[in-house]
């Protein structure tokens, strides 16, 4: 069950040291993040070289950068990468000289709609060089010529992906991915790595695992589809349900969109744990077009039961993908609340079982095995109501979450009371594997 006792890890002071890192889906930043966080939990890091080819994909060059901005004729700097790393174009070419202000506008970008933010942008796999820069800010460009420099390197090298893994008693897997490779931006970005990596600490601490659990770090789809290019064997033998974990740190309710499959554990507990513990949540259908690393996970060949939890699906609040999306739009007690969604719908596929009444000829005499009131009359206690649904309904077919959604009733709320059966030797497990839950 959850692990309240445990200490949390410090969420903003490892906020505070991955925020500034300009990270992409491939270089330095990527693999100074991982760095971090490997000292707070045992990540495996492994690099794929460029070049290599991953289904339709190839990895790409790899991308660092030092220093850029753009100067006045007088020499001020009026953009300048150190004041914010978002100010590049993502994989941005290196660009030295003088341009004009209207060859510089064409590799200007900002936003009108929001004019004090700087727009995040990319150019990953088209060879272009550029800044971003508040839309309200255009007007400081009064010169008709401009010095611009960005010291960025394109060069063979490789791809850096991090994993972890906890064994259980079974092989069946429950994966977890999330992105890192956007620079600083924080629900966008953070929220993820930082939920995963706590989620990650407690499971290790379970004394007891039914399921494996994998947990994946890598740049959005480039680096999902890498990781499934090397791994889609064992997973299409062991993977058996899963979530996208992002943007979940924000004020917005919890989101939810199943599988391609729909009806995976995952799936199943989700739903159960969001309708009756977490009122107010958003429960999806199946988006035919998917979420980022969900499209890779759930695509034709493929077909692996990824689901996708989130507090802002498709990027739905203002400060998406721009310089407002910063501290102040998350919250620790959202990301412990998130931590605490998912150590619930743990606890249900962990418990989720079939069982077979060992009294099934008529009803059991209740209050022989002490799992009754002795005095008629009183209005039934959920309790006792629980008792009489799983001696009904346990034939060795209905597992606790097909009981708990036809009652409409969280699993964990029958969890106790089949607890208290097996215990008085009125339901017994049936002997069934995790993959048939």
């Amino acid at each position: 069950m959850k692990t309240d006792t445990l200490q949390p890890f410090d969420f903003e002071e490892l906020f505070d040291e991955l925020w500034p890192i300009c990270r992409s889906i491939t270089g330095n930043g990527l693999r100074q993040s991982l760095e971090i966080l490997k000292r707070v939990v045992p990540i495996d890091v492994r690099e794929y070289e460029t070049g290599l080819r991953c289904f339709d994909w190839e990895v790409p060059l790899e991308w660092n950068i030092k220093e850029a901005w753009i100067k006045t004729n007088d020499g001020r700097v009026l953009v300048n990468f150190a004041d914010n790393n978002l100010h590049v174009l993502n994989y941005s070419l290196p660009k030295k000289g003088i341009v004009s202000k209207e060859e510089l506008f064409k590799h200007l970008h900002s936003r009108a709609d929001l004019p004090d933010a700087i727009p995040y942008r990319t150019c990953y796999y088209a060879p272009e060089w550029g800044f971003c820069v508040e839309h309200a800010r255009l007007t400081e460009f009064k010169d008709d010529k401009y010095e611009v420099f960005i010291d960025s390197t394109l060069k063979p090298g490789a791809m850096t992906i991090g994993e972890m893994r906890l064994q259980g008693e079974s092989n069946d897997e429950i994966v977890f991915t999330t992105y890192l490779c956007h620079p600083s931006m924080a629900n966008n970005e953070l929220s993820g790595p930082l939920v995963q990596t706590e989620l990650f600490k407690r499971l290790q601490q379970r004394l007891q695992r039914r399921y494996s659990y994998r947990f994946v770090y890598a740049p959005e789809t480039i680096g999902d589809i890498v990781f499934l290019s090397r791994n889609s064997d064992e997973l299409k033998e062991n993977m058996v349900g899963g979530a996208v974990l992002t943007m979940l740190g924000n004020d917005s309710p919890m989101m939810f969109e199943p599988s391609g499959k729909q009806d995976s554990i995952f799936d199943r507990a989700a739903r159960n744990v969001l309708e009756h513990r977490y009122p107010g949540s958003s429960i999806g259908s199946r988006n035919p077009k998917g979420r980022a690393a969900q499209r890779q996970y759930c695509s034709p060949g493929l077909k692996l039961p990824l689901s996708v939890l989130s507090r802002a699906l498709g990027g739905s609040y203002p400060e998406y993908h721009t310089s407002l999306d910063t501290k102040s739009v998350i919250h620790v007690d959202r990301h412990r609340q998130a931590v605490g969604i998912l150590e619930d719908i743990i606890d249900v596929i962990e418990h989720n079982e079939k069982f077979i009444n060992q009294r099934p000829f008529g009803e059991p005499f209740m209050s022989k095995y002490d799992l009754s009131t002795r005095i008629g009359g009183e209005r039934i206690k959920p309790q006792n109501l629980y008792y009489k649904y799983l001696l009904q309904m346990s034939d060795g077919d209905s597992d606790l979450l097909d009981i708990a959604t036809e009652l409409n009733i969280c699993m964990l709320d029958l969890l106790t009371a089949a607890q208290d059966l097996v215990a008085a030797g009125l339901l017994s497990p049936a002997q069934t594997t995790c993959k048939t839950l």
